[in-house]
């Protein structure tokens, strides 16, 4: 038996669901998202914030401990601006291990009351 021949093109396969992508593609987008939307709302903050970053990383030696909240509290009496949505700042500490300046070593507990006591990165400067 032969195929059946159709009138209509063969519809295009539905877009993924969310749910299809792993943790990571997950985590990853939504840092690409928060650091891009800080950019447009401020052109140059990704810059700006990881120059901070480094700024602070100079006034600690190797080993010492590090968080986010850190490197945000320090860019912002720096003067860095406050991005739209704060977790913008865990793609700047990323970018950071990325470049081999920090290294992550687990997690410890928040010291932000906004943040309800969740646990954080814990980053060593290296």
């Amino acid at each position: 038996m032969s195929a059946q021949l159709s009138f209509f093109p063969e519809p295009p396969p539905p877009p993924p669901n969310r749910h299809e992508f792993t943790r990571e593609q997950q985590r990853d987008g939504g840092i690409t998202r928060a650091i891009k939307h800080a950019d447009r709302t401020n052109p140059e903050w990704s810059e700006v914030a990881f120059l901070s970053v480094k700024v602070f990383l100079l006034g600690l030696k190797p080993g010492d401990h590090i968080t986010g909240e850190q490197a945000r509290q320090h860019g912002e009496k720096k003067g860095v601006s406050a991005p739209p949505d704060k977790r913008a700042w865990g793609g700047i500490m990323r970018r950071a291990a990325g470049a081999g300046l920090i290294r992550k070593v687990g997690y410890v507990q928040a010291t932000d009351p906004r943040v309800h006591c969740n646990p954080i990165t814990d980053w060593v400067r290296v």
